[in-house]
């Protein structure tokens, strides 16, 4: 009987160990798969400085001309004021002449659009007019999509389906840039 329980604890031994080594391994898998993602979304943040910027600049030309679009004024300096580009909104002081916001990513440009509603809002979108890319230079949109949700709920991101998805709400809303894998960020003025 002895020999038997001897053999029997050895066996139970056997697999706690095994238990335990799958579980370190487990743990193990997922620290690295976090630390990944944590690092994955740091660098999808870090590619979104510039569509901040711009995100900011067309909020405070929005805010400061919604009386103008109200009325129907023209706005001075500005080509189309329902489109400022980057170079008006430098000009008009919203934008500073230097810094990551001049210059649009993957070598795309930077894109705007306003529109007054009916109750006296302003709504809008800033976008990148050009695709995000991968390494090898095809169109990426889950790494758009996944850029534009570390803006939160103003990320706009063109999926497949090349309607835009607002934020982490995924609304949808009409593609601004009309691209498969385009990013941009929401301008929303109450009246």
């Amino acid at each position: 009987m002895a020999f038997k329980s001897k053999r029997l604890q050895r066996g139970d031994a056997l697999i706690t160990a095994m238990i335990a080594a799958l579980i370190f391994h487990v743990i193990g898998y997922v620290l690295i798969e976090w630390t990944r993602i944590a690092r994955e979304n740091r660098a999808y943040a870090a590619q979104t400085t510039g569509l901040r910027a711009m995100h900011s600049a067309l909020t405070q030309y929005a805010r400061a001309n919604q009386a103008s679009f109200k009325s129907g004024k023209e706005i001075m300096y500005v080509n189309d004021q329902y489109a400022p580009s980057v170079s008006e909104l430098t000009s008009l002081g919203f934008l500073s002449l230097t810094g990551p916001e001049i210059t649009a990513p993957w070598g795309g440009t930077f894109g705007t659009k306003l529109k007054m509603e009916t109750g006296g809002a302003v709504t809008g979108y800033v976008y990148l007019n050009g695709n995000i890319k991968n390494s090898v230079g095809a169109v990426d949109r889950v790494r758009a999509c996944n850029i534009a949700k570390t803006l939160g709920d103003i990320g706009l991101c063109t999926p497949p389906s090349n309607a835009a998805f607002l934020g982490n709400l995924m609304v949808q809303v009409a593609n601004p840039s009309s691209l498969p894998a385009a990013i941009g960020a929401y301008v929303a003025i109450p009246p």
